[in-house]
């Protein structure tokens, strides 16, 4: 195993070797420089971890011995470990010191198939596994399968089990009565120190509610300092620029000319543009200038005009209405459907199916139309009156248009702003640029040899974002082939990206069960949300831009206070995978659809318990009132995409198999 490594560290260090003369060739001192400074910070960050880890492998060896019988000196303080929580005198300290169980298991287990011990590592899991909660039970069950220290390094375990990987915060009650029990445990003591990161905190312990809801993750907690930094939560108001400013200004002119009791004042307000843009400033919005963001185009003005119009047919929240909800099922298709997408104006629906291929549909009558060819186009009159429509050739007229060009499961699908583009992901490491109008693939993009499994335009366009089975995010620009934004803080699978509504962030969701938010500005985490017990498989921001909602493969949806950095509300409804999330556009309710078969609705005003949507039939228009969450099933059909259109009707897809 060390020549191994030697032999690997060798060919590392000769291929940075020559990226760094290429570099020197090329005139790129600015990178040279950056890659010199970033080489030698992870051979700093390096030999620290090696230097920890060989005083706890040496500390171990030195209390079992050479030799190992039974259960050696480690297993017996684990056990006390585990008698003196039983045993603890302040009872306000035991729900944050057993928080120290599972990661001392953790890396107990690690350094017994790391000294070769496997045999007690093997009787070790047995015993003490299952002691633990649920929701360790699959790490436990990876552990198990891990005998050789050539198989540990290479399951992802390996990444979970770094030094310093595992936050736990004390307060400082529980850290004396923590080091008052580790005094007749010097050598889980010192495993502590060597791998645990302790965060201190002044105020008092919490309770059990409160650390159930910050437990599940191996990774422990997120540290207080990084979800203190500064987010720009806020969205733009005036999306359409200085021509919404200039159309609303003139309109409130009119509106004072016709009022006989508007004042001078109120007038003189009125007629400036710049008042009605400070009354439409959102003191959390990010500035317009803090990311490049691209033009908008007359036809996304439009849309979004269009889009502000039909707000006011918006539907009202549950205490005013029963949510009305559209199940659209597909039936028998030929392949298995593995994603949906439907566009912001509710419009057109993208299918990706495990054969590779991509459908979009048009859920209005409207059929889908083609642009005619360059030589037809050619033909036209630029002067005609009705050159929107003479583009378009009546001849392709179609409700829905096939998509063929990867070659393997598509896993994410998604619309452009202005609905004239859709990404897709795939399988076999591709995305690919599809023009709708066009009909044809327009780009394809790769970045490594692993599965990519969600992506996601950005709400102005310009900007995507994917995730992948490789445990990284990337940010692109449509024009390049190449990622301007790394996001590599995961350790597991990526399964779902999405943008912030002011583009300015992109959270992202992974099997190691945490959810994170990105700032695109400088590509660093600015937020980590901790507390799910399964990993993350949808997610979705509030239009507000307040709240971020996750859902995951045990059932479990969590909404967070992005501004805060701290849960909101944990709704447990769901049995099975939560396929999709969705918030209504006032942001007042939140609908979730899973593998379980059922479309559950919170109210995010007040949560209560879940009413099933029979008792909502016979209950009078008061009862329905006072309700707060409601579910509805379907008829055997999971649920895999839920939709708030822009009058806050629900759209539901899911596949209808024989």
């Amino acid at each position: 195993m060390e020549e191994l490594e030697l032999a690997a560290h060798l060919r590392f260090d000769q291929d940075m070797n020559d990226v760094l003369s290429f570099l020197r060739q090329r005139g790129l001192k600015e990178t040279e420089r950056t890659l010199l400074n970033e080489l030698q910070n992870a051979k700093v960050v390096q030999s620290g971890e090696n230097e920890a880890k060989t005083d706890s492998v040496e500390r171990v060896r030195e209390a079992c011995g050479s030799d190992f019988k039974d259960l050696d000196q480690c297993v017996r303080e684990y056990e006390g470990l585990q008698n003196a929580l039983k045993t603890i005198v302040s009872e306000r300290c035991k729900p944050e010191l057993n928080c120290l169980l599972f990661p001392v298991f953790a890396y107990l287990y690690v350094e017994f198939i790391t000294l070769g011990k496997s045999s007690i590592a093997e009787e070790f899991v047995k015993k003490y596994g299952p002691q633990h909660e649920p929701y360790y039970q699959e790490y436990i069950r990876q552990f198990a399968c891990i005998t050789t220290a050539t198989q540990l390094a290479a399951s992802p375990l390996a990444l979970f089990m770094k030094p310093k990987r595992t936050l736990i915060r004390l307060s400082r009650e529980s850290e004396r009565e923590m080091d008052r029990i580790l005094v007749d445990l010097p050598v889980l003591g010192d495993l502590i120190k060597s791998n645990v990161s302790i965060e201190l905190t002044e105020n008092p312990a919490r309770t059990s509610e409160a650390m159930e809801n910050v437990r599940g993750c191996v990774l422990g907690e997120a540290p207080k300092t990084l979800n203190k930094t500064k987010v720009f939560s806020g969205i733009f108001k005036d999306l359409t620029s200085s021509s919404v400013v200039q159309n609303g200004a003139e309109h409130i002119v009119t509106e004072e000319k016709n009022s006989d009791k508007a004042s001078k004042k109120k007038k003189a307000k009125g007629k400036d543009p710049s008042n009605l843009k400070k009354l439409k400033t959102d003191p959390n919005a990010p500035p317009w200038n803090r990311i490049p963001l691209p033009d908008m185009s007359e036809a996304w003005k439009a849309d979004h005009s269009a889009a502000q119009a039909e707000s006011s047919k918006r539907c009202k929240s549950l205490y005013d209405n029963r949510p009305t909800i559209y199940f659209y099922s597909i039936r028998n298709p030929d392949a298995s459907a593995c994603c949906f997408d439907v566009s912001e104006n509710s419009n057109l629906l993208a299918i990706g199916y495990s054969d590779s291929s991509v459908y979009f549909h048009s859920l209005t009558p409207d059929p889908l139309k083609c642009l005619k060819s360059a030589s037809e186009l050619e033909s036209l009159s630029v002067d005609s009156d009705e050159l929107d429509i003479e583009m378009w050739d009546e001849s392709s007229a179609k409700s829905y248009v096939r998509f063929c060009g990867h070659s393997g499961p598509v896993y994410g699908v998604s619309y452009s702003a202005d609905k004239q583009l859709l990404l897709s992901c795939s399988e076999d490491s591709t995305i690919r640029l599809w023009s709708i109008p066009l009909r044809t693939s327009l780009l394809s993009y790769r970045c490594g040899m692993a599965p990519v499994l969600d992506v996601e335009f950005g709400p102005f366009g310009g900007y995507f974002a994917t995730g992948d089975a490789d445990s990284a995010a990337f940010v692109w620009v449509v024009e390049r082939h190449t990622p301007v934004r790394v996001l590599n803080k995961h350790i597991a699978c990526v399964n779902c990206v999405r943008f912030h509504p002011n583009s300015n962030y992109v959270a992202t969701g992974s099997d190691d069960r945490t959810v994170r938010l990105w700032d695109l500005l400088n590509g660093q985490c600015v937020r980590l949300f901790t507390g799910h017990k399964a990993g993350i498989q949808s997610l979705g921001f509030s239009p507000d831009g307040r709240m971020l909602a996750s859902g995951a493969s045990n059932g479990d949806v969590m909404i967070w206070d992005i501004a805060q950095g701290q849960m909101m509300h944990n709704f447990n409804s769901h049995t099975a995978t939560v396929c999709s999330v969705d918030f209504s556009r006032d942001s007042s309710y939140i609908a979730s659809g899973g593998l379980d078969e059922q479309v559950i609705i919170h109210s995010l005003l007040s949560s209560s318990s879940i009413v099933d949507s029979t008792l909502l039939l016979d209950a009078g228009p008061s009862a329905r009132g006072e309700l707060s969450s409601c579910s509805f099933r379907t008829r055997n059909i999971p649920v895999q995409q839920v939709h708030f259109t822009r009058r806050n009707l629900l759209y539901c897809f899911g596949v209808k198999s024989q």
